[in-house]
């Protein structure tokens, strides 16, 4: 189950056929709604409305923002074929590699940040990891229903396997010697980003071609991951695009 104004339109616009019921609040109205409702019209998904305390109970929150949906099980790409995927099309190919992400909010977060700057697949390990939740669902916006994504049983053999296909491996790490705006981007890259408090895990950092780090000028030497994430998918942006620095 999904749940939000966002993360359902967006499962809908995608037009896969994955969401089997939708479901919302009576008593909720409004622009946003009756465009959901609409779209699950047109597309001849059944459609029930709740009392907004079972939608309560069924969603286990309150923040659905009045509307739900059931959706099929996510379609999960093979390794090999979302690398091939991407490389056929698109030349200057980024990739997001997620070591030990294990709070939802984060993930979703990063998801969310993934594909606003056109981020082509994500790449996380079975074991470690947040699962693709309703929580992430929800954090994340909509995104979930635009990227590529694979899981994986071992993440280093997995950074292996990139090498071989021409990815640069860059691992971020609070303190590194070289700084992201140091760094030419415009090979195909697969970023790799540790999970909260630990970071990468030694065989993971040591398996990275390089380590970038985010110039900070404050008090504190590192960020949240989601955060960090964010600055790096727009310095990546930036120097694809062609733009200037600040």
């Amino acid at each position: 189950m999904i749940y939000g104004i966002q993360p359902v339109r967006e499962a809908l616009r995608s037009k896969d056929g994955r969401v089997q019921k939708l479901l919302f609040s009576e008593g909720r109205g409004g622009t946003p709604l009756k465009e959901i409702l609409a779209m699950a019209g047109q597309q001849g998904i059944p459609v029930q409305r709740q009392v907004r305390a079972d939608l309560d109970l069924l969603t286990r929150t309150r923040s659905h923002q009045g509307v739900a949906a059931l959706i099929a099980r996510r379609h999960l790409w093979e390794l090999e074929d979302l690398v091939r995927e991407v490389r056929e099309k698109h030349p200057i190919s980024v990739l997001l590699l997620l070591d030990s992400v294990v709070d939802p909010r984060n993930l979703g977060a990063l998801l969310r940040s993934a594909e606003a700057f056109g981020v082509q697949g994500v790449i996380s390990t079975i074991w470690r990891s947040a699962p693709l939740s309703s929580v992430v669902a929800k954090t994340a916006a909509g995104a979930l229903e635009h990227l590529r994504i694979s899981q994986v049983t071992n993440l280093y053999e997995a950074i292996r396997y990139l090498k071989e296909q021409g990815f640069w491996v860059i691992g971020a790490e609070a303190g590194a010697a070289t700084t992201c705006d140091s760094w030419d981007f415009s090979p195909p890259t697969a970023l790799v980003l540790g999970g909260e408090g630990k970071g990468l895990r030694p065989r993971v950092r040591n398996s990275c071609d390089v380590l970038l780090s985010i110039p900070l000028s404050g008090q504190l030497s590192s960020l949240n991951v989601a955060v960090a994430a964010g600055i790096l998918f727009y310095e990546i942006w930036r120097q694809h695009n062609g733009q200037k620095k600040y």
